[in-house]
């Protein structure tokens, strides 16, 4: 299993948790395997795993304890926005076809504690299944306050939905002014009515595994982390290595992010990693290449992090 800054503690509180319900991933902010803290400037920096800034205001974002009092949270989402400011999620086609032509509602806790503007939620459908590069708001905005409370307010909207939402669904939570915002515990389901909050897996483990069908990374914990235990010199220039995902990506990478990774020789020693390329693959694991200099080919070693704790390797297969 690789080391991430997902949260791996078991699932508290007596209440039963019914796994499935929300069709939100990740809406308990527990699975953050990007990093912890964020300043995003422009659309599409994915923040807290699923969870992305949709707008091109400069949004800081950072994983806070500050939660309502409930034994189902350990973390909120802290935003603080120069301007109109958001966060959205883009959900695939498979998990939306069930929602298509039923009144569905989503509800989450939220906290405003400076700052101005109203609250509203949006929805849209994409125009071609599963891609989002076009998309059609849903019905109008859904203005849930007007101004926010200071203290923590379970918001609720829903909506009817019709037959073309079986390309997917973009959910999208809107602050109109600047402000700092906390929000945690967004949930999407069939119905007019919020139920008790639930994940959308039954534990911990099972939402990181959720988040890992859209986003896999390994980072290192020390310095010289082993971040894959087999690699070997392909020529002077490459060394290779095969990656299988813990559990099967949504489709085969469309990228891959890395930061600070060497190739590390049988005798110890260090090759630099200065970029990776892909080769074959599938959903369920694939062939990288890391380029690096002065290497015998065919000799054999692993990758690790390049005497960095943010050393780390990464696989995007979002929406």
């Amino acid at each position: 299993m690789p080391n991430t800054t997902a949260v791996r503690t078991a699932q508290v509180g007596a209440a039963p948790l019914f796994a499935g319900k929300n069709i939100i991933i990740n809406g308990g902010m527990d699975i953050w395997q990007r990093g912890t803290t964020f300043t995003a400037t422009a659309n599409l920096t994915y923040l807290a795993d699923r969870w992305y800034n949709s707008t091109g205001t400069t949004l800081n974002v950072t994983r806070d304890t500050d939660v309502p009092t409930s034994p189902y949270f350990q973390y909120s989402l802290k935003m603080v926005g120069t301007g109109d400011n958001s966060i959205a999620m883009r959900l695939e086609s498979a998990n939306t076809i069930p929602l298509a032509g039923q009144t569905i509602t989503m509800s989450f806790y939220a906290k405003r504690t400076s700052g101005a503007g109203a609250l509203d939620v949006r929805f849209y459908y994409p125009s071609a299944t599963d891609n989002f590069t076009s998309v059609t708001q849903i019905g109008s905005t859904s203005v849930l306050s007007a101004s926010p409370s200071s203290s923590w307010t379970r918001y609720q909207v829903s909506v009817a939905i019709g037959t073309n939402i079986t390309t997917g669904l973009l959910v999208l939570i809107n602050n109109t002014g600047a402000s700092t915002t906390f929000i945690t515990g967004a949930q999407l389901e069939l119905g007019s009515t919020a139920t008790t909050f639930s994940r959308n897996a039954s534990t911990i483990q099972g939402e990181l595994a959720a988040c890992q069908r859209y986003y896999y990374r390994n980072t290192a914990v020390t310095v010289y982390s082993q971040l894959l235990n087999y690699a070997f010199a392909y020529n002077s220039s490459l060394s290779a290595a095969n990656v299988q995902f813990v559990v099967p990506m949504r489709v085969t990478p469309t990228s891959i992010e890395f930061s600070n990774i060497t190739f590390e020789r049988y005798d110890n020693t260090k090759y630099a990693v200065s970029g990776i390329l892909a080769g074959n693959g599938t959903p369920t694991g694939i062939w990288v290449y890391g380029t690096a200099s002065g290497l015998t080919p065919n000799d054999v070693g692993r990758w690790c992090a390049n005497n960095s704790t943010s050393a780390y390797f990464a696989f995007n297969a979002e929406l």
